[in-house]
């Protein structure tokens, strides 16, 4: 399984630069959750450029250490079930994950949240 939030503690909010009043820390995590994908089925080598993130992986054989491989390729096809975890009401990142049919975790303790997500 692979779990993933987007994150809500303030204090890692501020350490990273992230201003959550404009959902940058949702957007983010979006825009990881499809690098990731991308990885996974990726075959060869990989370039990504979006708003926040800029990922490279190269063709091993254009390096002097060839025989090194990429080996993040989930055992799972397409890939192993992805929970995501919220406890904000009415939470976008679950909705995130229902538009993607991933899994969806509620962390909210108390009824007010639960019934929104």
């Amino acid at each position: 399984m692979f779990g993933i939030g987007a994150g809500g503690f303030p204090t890692d909010m501020a350490l990273f630069n992230v201003d959550t009043e404009i959902n940058e820390h949702r957007e983010m995590t979006r825009e990881s959750l499809d690098i990731i994908l991308k990885l996974w089925r990726s075959e060869g080598p990989f370039e990504y450029k979006g708003k926040f993130w800029k990922v490279s992986m190269p063709d091993p054989k254009d390096y002097e250490y060839a025989t090194l491989k990429l080996f993040m390729k989930p055992f799972q096809s397409p890939h192993p079930p992805i929970e995501v975890a919220s406890s904000t009401p009415g939470s976008e990142t679950l909705k995130m994950a229902g538009e993607r049919r991933f899994i969806p975790m509620s962390l909210g303790l108390n009824s007010k949240y639960l019934s929104s997500h």
